[in-house]
């Protein structure tokens, strides 16, 4: 312990103790706070007055009272922790940067406060701090102080000064010291020598070493009062930061010229450059900063959890779900050796271009828009839906795994299979997200060499359902396109397409390729053969760009596409409960186009069929909607009489928004939702009234007969029916036309026909007797329903001639 009764000046301290260090319970710095302009100002006024007074005037030195703290030792060198004196302590170090430049002496300053690269006085309270005080211990300013207005300014304005330092309450008080300190003394010469001179001192104070007695935090925030608790993620990075000493024992990185203890380095980039990133002029706190940089851990930490082990299932609700604290982390076991390793190169990738924008290397935004990753990460990393998660993971460990040299081509090659697999295998749910994990880790190690391993990988064999499908698509696509160089525009040309989105098998079959590849090997093909595939591939294509948009089906005003379709074959898709679906654009809904080309098997395959030989009958140098309307109108005879029902009447395409006929014993409706507890109607009345009662109607064709309404049914009980009606005299009567099976009955109310007698004796002659409640009609052939309402209009219109 050293004497009580001692007086030091700076220089007498720095040669007693190798380094000053503010450890890291203190406070910021405080002196140079706006709100301490009065105590900053009196301070630097009563220095001033003793700095000029004669070497020997008696009212010398100024003493600063008590200086006192712990002393620690690291490698044979001694460390001053100050406890009480950090304010002095700090605004007297950057008085002796300041003088030594206003005097020319910044050498003499260096050789005092300089060891190495780094400043003998730091702070440990921020590793922003500690940068910064290097940062200015090696800076040589290129003008005098009295050609500048505003010292903080030019500070900042140097390149080794980082945004991110605004955040760092500390750096800013000492920038508005410096200010306070250059108005001051701007005008002084040969303060510097004074301010340092050991026999004859200007200012003290004297020092207290507790160097045998190792202070505990507590004890700092009892002593001083004003010691300042860490903040939640400060503490998480203290406590990771000692982690990083015990996985990364003796692994160095470098920063520029220097390298860097793990630990270290991943402290310092944490308070510079990589803080750079989450910085914004809109943040209002350092809180909002460390919330954002905190987001990028956690989903790091989701993408380097092991899939197959017990706990990725709940790691992954977790990390996806919830907003897990700090002490999740480490008691959950996420900060391993992985996250790290995962984390480093990500960070550091996007921090690479300086100035706190994030660097994005893709040449395009077509599987992963960086930036909007990035800011969707920061702001939250739940923002990311589960296929972008699963993107994100193959994004960041393709750059784990090629930090050294990250090719943008093989960066975009590996992006464009991941997406591909994400989007068209179903495993973008959130339950089967360590499925798709574990297919980017098992294609991880040859993802700088996607297209080149993907032909003879073996692993597809082990996946089932959507992704084996897809998995043998980009398996035969990469190998087209390493076989020759015409395929790639081709197939990145139909992958892009808005609709398809990497899903383009249907394409490949129905030009014969998928079935080529399968028979042999496209690297032995000659030119001849790879160029015929292209064509044939480059028509089928032309044509679904001109029957898919990037929404889905190209909408026409009588539905050309799906009635040419279905005039072709039933292509309609089972969706359960007795209900087919004629599609719909929505790639969510289990009736839809999106469903039917990416089918590979069963009755969806056979049902895509019928769209390839639609396909094949249209040419590309013709208008599409005048061969459509020929396909409409040739439809072959023999068709089923639902299928010519709907191809004949566009109307049956626009009722309900989920486009689906149901299939009920020997009925067959068109509801409006999917239960038949809502509204719907029946097939063939309902195409018989839209397509050729209303054009009767209007060609005179029903003589005395009127079309009214179509009326749905609601529930399973009453059968939807149009109207008739027909007026006898002064009576007005309705007639009801419905469908039962292979039959049409026409029934009006029997209190009704007991007041029209010559409408129930015509009704007699043109079908069979049928009595249905307070109900009589009669009954007819449902293929003779026209040839019927036409002799009943007739025999209706000669009785009353």
């Amino acid at each position: 312990m050293s004497a009580v009764n001692q007086q030091y000046n700076y220089r007498q301290l720095l040669s007693h103790h190798d380094r000053i260090r503010i450890p890291m319970i203190q406070r910021d710095y405080a002196q140079g706070r706006p709100s301490a302009s009065q105590v900053r100002e009196e301070f630097l006024a009563a220095i001033e007055e003793k700095l000029k007074l004669p070497a020997d005037d008696p009212l010398l030195p100024m003493n600063l009272d008590f200086i006192y703290g712990s002393v620690s030792r690291h490698n044979e060198h001694s460390r001053f922790l100050p406890l009480d004196g950090q304010q002095r302590l700090t605004t007297l170090f950057l008085l002796h940067w300041y003088l030594a430049w206003n005097d020319g002496h910044l050498d003499v300053f260096s050789k005092l406060f300089v060891d190495g690269r780094q400043s003998r006085f730091a702070y440990s309270v921020r590793q922003s701090s500690t940068e910064f005080f290097d940062g200015l211990v090696g800076f040589v300013p290129d003008a005098e102080p009295h050609d500048l207005a505003c010292l903080s300014d030019f500070v900042t304005n140097q390149s080794w000064y980082f945004r991110s330092w605004r955040l760092d309450p500390t750096i800013q008080s000492v920038l508005e010291m410096l200010d306070a300190i250059h108005a001051r003394f701007k005008g002084s010469s040969d303060l510097f020598d004074r301010l340092i001179d050991q026999e004859r001192p200007a200012i003290t104070f004297q020092l207290l070493d507790l160097e045998s007695f190792q202070l505990t935090d507590d004890l700092y925030i009892k002593m001083n009062a004003r010691g300042k608790p860490l903040t939640p993620f400060e503490t998480f990075k203290a406590r990771y930061e000692q982690e990083l000493k015990t996985q990364f024992a003796g692994e160095t990185r470098p920063i520029g010229n220097q390298t860097f203890p793990i630990h270290e380095f991943v402290a310092r980039r944490m308070d510079t450059a990589w803080l750079d990133l989450f910085w914004s002029k809109d943040h209002q706190s350092a809180a909002k900063v460390d919330e954002n940089m905190f987001n990028v851990f956690r989903l790091v930490a989701l993408i380097t959890r092991v899939p197959s082990d017990e706990s990725a299932a709940h790691d992954v609700v977790t990390l996806t779900a919830t907003l897990p604290s700090y002490t999740v982390f480490y008691d959950r076991g996420w900060v391993d050796e992985t996250f790290t390793r995962t984390l480093i190169p990500l960070l550091e990738f996007w921090a690479s271009t300086g100035g706190g924008e994030p660097r994005t290397c893709l040449p395009s935004k077509d599987y992963l828009d960086e930036r909007h990753v990035f800011d969707s990460i920061k702001e939250d990393a739940r923002n990311l839906d589960s296929a972008e998660t699963l993107l994100f993971m193959a994004y960041a460990l393709f750059l784990r795994e090629h930090e050294q040299e990250t090719d943008a081509d093989e960066l975009d090659d590996w992006m464009r299979v991941i997406f591909n697999f994400v989007v068209n295998s179903n495993i973008e749910r959130k339950e089967r997200l360590p499925l798709g994990m574990s297919l980017i880790l098992s294609l991880l190690p040859q993802s700088g060499q996607i297209l080149d391993y993907l032909p003879e990988w073996s692993g597809a064999d082990e996946l089932t359902g959507n992704l084996k499908q897809q998995a043998r698509e980009e398996m035969a696509k990469a190998h087209l396109m390493t076989s020759h160089d015409g395929w790639r525009p081709l197939i990145l040309r139909a992958e892009r397409h808005g609709y398809f989105r990497g899903q383009i098998r249907f394409l490949l079959e129905f030009c014969g390729v998928m079935q080529a590849v399968a028979e042999s090997s496209p690297a032995d093909w000659c030119d001849e053969i790879h160029t015929k595939h292209q064509k044939a591939f480059d028509d089928y294509l032309q044509k679904a760009e001109a029957m898919f948009n990037d929404k889905g089906l190209v909408a026409t005003a009588t539905h050309l596409w799906e009635r040419a379709l279905l005039a072709v074959g039933d292509y309609t898709i089972d969706i359960g409960s007795d209900n087919h679906s004629l599609l719909v654009n929505a790639t969510s809904d289990q009736g839809s186009w999106k469903r039917l080309l990416r089918a590979f098997s069963g009755p969806e395959k056979t049902a895509r069929k019928h769209l390839g030989v639609l396909l094949s009958r249209l040419a590309s140098d013709r208008p599409f909607e005048e061969q459509l309307e020929e396909v409409i109108g040739g439809v072959e005879p023999g068709i089923e009489a639902w299928r010519l029902a709907i191809v004949s009447s566009p109307a049956a395409f626009d009722y309900g928004h989920r486009r689906i006929i149901r299939f009920s014993d020997d009925k067959i409706y068109l509801p409006k939702k999917t239960q038949m507890n809502g509204a719907h109607v029946e097939l063939f009345t309902y195409c018989f009234y839209n397509n050729r009662l209303l054009t009767l109607q209007a060609a005179g064709a029903l003589g005395p007969l009127v079309v009214g309404e179509y009326e749905a049914a609601i529930g399973r009980e009453p059968e939807p029916f149009f109207v008739l009606s027909y007026r006898e005299g002064k009576e007005r009567g309705r007639i009801e036309v419905d469908v039962l099976g292979d039959r049409c009955r026409f029934a009006c109310l029997k209190s009704t026909l007991a007041k029209m007698p010559r409408l129930k004796k015509t009704l007699d002659r043109v079908g069979a007797e049928v009595t249905l409640g307070d109900y009589w009609g009669v009954s007819v052939d449902r293929n003779q329903l026209e040839k019927t309402l036409k002799r009943l209009a007739k025999s209706l219109g000669d009785s009353r001639g």
